[in-house]
């Protein structure tokens, strides 16, 4: 895909948000406003978890590519909606207003959204994605999404189809987002693995 007049607006309008607005967000955004919206929107997470959930059935039954897969979507899904979207509705008060940004800002990529979310991770529920690492491994969770969805872009555009091992890690990541990071910052409301915040 290539780089055109709309990215370049995205851009622009991003790094415009980010110059104008961000010291006042960080200063002026409070916990209270990110607990408003999950409880306004308390099934936030519910595709999510139902994606890991078909994520771990698939792999149950030896179906690694689709196993992958369905971790991959419940790892994008869990960031934009159940992370971001939360995020970017608290710091707009006007609802209407709020709505139409957050589509906006969770329709791209997610290497636009990389900066707004690392500092308001950070900011509100003390997580620092550019350090945080699973324990099981080294790498950075952030890369380790990063590197799913390039391998998904490869299954989905080449056919290279991951492998078992592949597809654990896949599940592992989406689970940390969904039970480690996701219960952080909605206030640790629902605590127990899997507890279907969606219910």
């Amino acid at each position: 895909m290539s780089y055109d007049e709309n990215d370049a607006a995205m851009d622009a309008f991003y790094d415009e948000m980010r110059e104008q607005l961000y010291p006042e967000i960080i200063n002026d955004f409070t916990s209270e406003r990110l607990q408003s919206y999950f409880l306004s929107y308390p099934e936030a997470a519910k595709p999510a978890y139902l994606a890991l959930e078909e994520s771990l059935r698939l792999r149950d039954a030896g179906f690694f590519s689709a196993a992958f897969l369905f971790a991959v979507i419940a790892t994008e899904v869990a960031v934009k909606t159940a992370l971001l979207k939360p995020i970017v509705h608290g710091l707009i008060h006007n609802l209407p207003t709020s709505t139409l940004i957050t589509d906006l800002v969770v329709r791209n990529g997610l290497d636009r959204i990389e900066n707004l979310l690392f500092e308001s991770l950070n900011s509100v529920a003390n997580i620092d994605l550019n350090s945080f690492c699973r324990p099981t491994s080294d790498q950075k969770l952030w890369s380790e999404i990063k590197d799913l969805q390039k391998k998904r872009d490869h299954l989905v555009h080449r056919a290279q189809m991951p492998s078992s091992t592949e597809a654990e890690i896949a599940i592992s990541v989406a689970s940390a987002v969904l039970e480690t990071v996701f219960p952080i910052v909605q206030g640790n409301r629902f605590t127990s693995t899997r507890t279907r915040a969606y219910l």
